[in-house]
């Protein structure tokens, strides 16, 4: 008796975690889909809800003045674009389910590889937006600089 409760577990376990990865995968193509209807190689994209903290706004202010500072000639000609997208909008639901983002975030894309690469930078805004704000630019603007190169 013990033996088949223990093999219904585990297939079990392993139907659940096949769905998971299905899910996952199809989560990553559908975000690549979106993405690259975008026409910029980096896009900075802020979420954010209706509720946001003081280290939130930074976040968001900090990562945006960086990137028009460093990048002016890349945002004029579209080929990076920083976005910020309220996730409790119907059209901001379908990014943050994309990106499994339910509050605040930060994420880099770099759309200009055969894949599209995504940097969570969410901990590190986190960390020094606020107190820290010329660490939390630079590290933007590194970041974006790394996926240039």
């Amino acid at each position: 008796m013990r033996a088949r409760n223990l093999k219904i577990f585990i297939l079990s376990l392993i139907g659940l975690l096949f769905i998971v990865s299905c899910k996952r995968q199809s989560n990553e193509e559908n975000s690549e889909n979106i993405l690259e209807s975008s026409n910029a190689g980096i896009e900075v994209i802020y979420f954010y809800g209706k509720q946001r903290c003081s280290k939130c706004v930074a976040m968001e202010k900090f990562a945006k003045e960086a990137v028009d500072s460093a990048f002016s000639d890349k945002i004029k000609d579209g080929s990076i674009i920083f976005k910020s997208i309220d996730i409790t909008t119907k059209e901001g639901e379908k990014f943050a389910d994309l990106f499994e983002v339910s509050s605040s975030a930060l994420y880099i894309v770099n759309n200009n590889q055969e894949r599209t690469e995504k940097i969570d930078m969410t901990s590190f805004g986190f960390r020094n937006a606020k107190n820290n704000r010329q660490i939390y630019k630079q590290g933007i603007i590194d970041q974006i600089k790394s996926f240039l190169d």
